[in-house]
């Protein structure tokens, strides 16, 4: 039996601004115990943890609709059969590559029928489930039909499968979900036969960890070879992103969109990744200086996710936030205005007042205001916008430190004394 690893090391990121104060990456995980109804029902109880890039914070209390089940075992794991001989080097080996790797891993174990290749990766499995994982999912990959029910189902079972998703539109929003998740976790495809179907379906980013367990030797490869491998992905990312900062934005405009045109052909224009890969395609042609084209990439982008995912759906509105933005940048402001104006309108509707998203739309609202040359009508919008940060996540936490940087300015631009006391008392409050 063989263990064949490779790792896919693809980076996703979120631009915007002054959407940055508060974070790139959003997931829902549970950090205490579900509370408990009248009928004894275990409610699931749903924070929102905030990755930014020197530290986490975890928002309690989120809005019912980004709420994410958490664990979730799934699938018909097999029971350790009598006399199993645990392969304890095959085990280690699993886990050793997966802690190395702070991104995803994939993995292939191969060999012919009946040498313990499914009990092998039930054991690691079982490992992971007793470590705490939070998710753990067992799918049958003999056929695409049943790889995709399988994800549509790891969809419903996280909660992120939108009502009336097909099974297609279920699978991809788990993928969408193990993209952004920060925290680690499990799946195993169990007897795969299609190395071409299964690349299709295999998360480009998160941590997640991809155990296809197959008698076909093609699967060996399947991570590690290729001008589309993960690593080639993430270094040609990385790469465009060294030309941007070298101020050679035309280089990071081209690498991205030759690596856009070669994952459409091999995935197909609605793919999860292929819509990720114009975010960075959209970023780069923003350091080019290609202002007019990025606008068009990003309008074209909201309209593949509403056509999608629905108008409703986090992907539709973060195209709509990039839209904004790239707006704002380009100097028509108010395009800008409207967009932001509408999305301040339609996320509370959806996800709450307080949801994170919610609060980031009226940070660029107050942000395209200013560039409207209303500075006062902006400080105002980041004062009311200050409190409520302070209330949703707390007032020692990063985010309202840096609103409060940005509020601290506004005022002193604007001549607020009091206001500018207030901003810079937060601001030296959080820590």
């Amino acid at each position: 039996m063989a263990v064949g690893v490779a790792a896919a090391t693809v980076a996703a990121t979120v631009g915007g601004t002054w959407g940055a104060w508060w974070a790139p990456r959003i997931s829902g995980t549970r950090t205490g115990p579900s509370p408990t109804d009248e009928t004894g029902t275990r409610t699931p109880r749903t924070d929102v943890r905030l990755e930014m890039r020197h530290a986490t914070v975890t928002v309690h209390g989120a809005s019912p609709a980004a709420s994410v089940r958490l664990p979730v075992r799934m699938g018909d794991l097999p029971r350790e059969p009598v006399g199993f001989q645990p392969r304890e080097d095959l085990v280690a080996e699993l886990a050793r590559v997966a802690e190395e790797n702070g991104l995803t891993v994939v993995h292939a174990v191969t060999g012919a029928r009946g040498v313990g290749k499914t009990q092998l990766a039930a054991a690691y499995a079982r490992r992971r489930i007793e470590e705490g994982w939070p998710v753990v999912a067992w799918i049958t990959a003999e056929s695409s039909g049943r790889l995709t029910s399988g994800l549509a189902e790891l969809a419903e079972q996280l909660g992120v499968r939108e009502a009336g998703d097909d099974t297609v539109s279920g699978a991809q929003a788990a993928l969408i979900w193990i993209v952004r998740n920060p925290d680690p976790c499990l799946l195993v495809l169990d007897n795969a036969t299609d190395p071409d179907e299964v690349a299709r379906w295999l998360p480009t980013a998160g941590r997640a960890q991809v155990v296809v367990t197959t008698t076909a030797q093609a699967f060996e490869n399947i991570a590690g070879s290729g001008r589309l491998s993960y690593t080639s992905i993430s270094a040609r990312r990385r790469l465009g992103a060294a030309y941007a900062s070298l101020g050679l934005g035309w280089r990071h405009a081209v690498l991205q969109k030759r690596l856009l045109d070669e994952l459409t052909e091999k995935f197909g224009p609605d793919h999860p990744d292929v819509l990720w890969q114009r975010d960075w395609w959209s970023h780069a042609l923003r350091c080019a200086g290609r202002w007019r084209k990025a606008l068009q990439v990003a309008r074209d982008r909201v309209a593949d996710c509403e056509r999608l995912y629905g108008p409703d759906h986090l992907w539709t509105f973060d195209a709509r936030r990039l839209v904004a933005v790239t707006a704002r940048r380009t100097g028509r402001v108010r395009m800008a205005l409207a967009e932001c104006s509408r999305l301040t309108d339609d996320l509370p509707r959806v996800h709450g007042p307080d949801h994170p998203l919610t609060l980031m739309a009226r940070g660029h609202l107050a942000y395209a205001t200013l560039w409207s040359l209303r500075p006062h009508r902006a400080t105002a919008l980041c004062d009311t916008l200050l409190d409520d940060s302070a209330r949703v996540f707390g007032p020692d936490s990063v985010q309202v430190k840096r609103l409060a940087r940005r509020q601290a300015l506004l005022c002193l631009l604007t001549g607020h004394p009091r206001r500018l006391r207030t901003a810079l008392r937060m601001s030296a409050r959080s820590r």
